[in-house]
């Protein structure tokens, strides 16, 4: 089932699907914690860059390279890695034709907002009014996870896979009932 020609041994996918649920969780986490303490600047911002590098994590590990526009390096993790040539195929025609309906994750805007949510010295960032984004990519990755595990891959036990896409269910579902969005005109200079 393993992908040979990436050269990665059984142990070693085992042990990088363990990463891929830790950025998972920590996305759940960093979303759930930006909503319950919108009030305290210093930890809004804390958790919304913690949820900005997580998900561009997540997302570049579940998106075909060229969507985004982001080279991969040799040791990056990928979702490709824990599947045969023919599913690979497969998820990225899936991916493409989700996209189509789904299009936040291929959205170049998207990417933009979350590396200036990451980045803040930026000139770009000055010129604009507000740095916003919304958080609805959510369910979008969550259709594009279902895909991926779709597949049973090494490494990501059904319990771990319903787990994480139940979790993502849930926050997308709380997203739906009150639309949150960060605007980077903070007040917050640290002190």
């Amino acid at each position: 089932m393993i992908k040979k020609t990436d050269g990665k041994s059984k142990d070693e996918l085992e042990r990088a699907a363990s990463h891929v649920l830790y950025e998972l969780n920590m996305l759940c986490d960093a979303i759930e914690l930006y909503n319950k303490n919108m009030t305290d600047e210093k930890l809004k911002n804390c958790f919304f860059v913690t949820l900005c590098v997580h998900a561009r994590s997540v997302i570049n590990f579940i998106s075909p390279s060229h969507w985004n526009g982001l080279t991969v390096r040799p040791d990056d993790i990928l979702a490709k890695h824990f599947l045969e040539e023919s599913e690979i195929k497969l998820l990225e025609f899936e991916l493409t034709e989700l996209s189509k309906t789904e299009p936040l994750i291929k959205n170049p805007l998207f990417w933009d907002r979350i590396n200036k949510g990451i980045v803040h010295l930026s000139y770009k960032r000055l010129e604009e009014a507000s740095l916003e984004i919304s958080f609805f990519f959510v369910m979008p990755l969550k259709k594009h996870l279902e895909k991926f595990f779709s597949f049973q891959p090494l490494g990501f036990s059904q319990d771990a896979r319903n787990a994480c896409l139940e979790r993502m269910e849930l926050i997308s579902s709380s997203l739906k009932s009150g639309a949150i969005s960060y605007s980077g005109n903070s007040s917050y200079t640290g002190a």
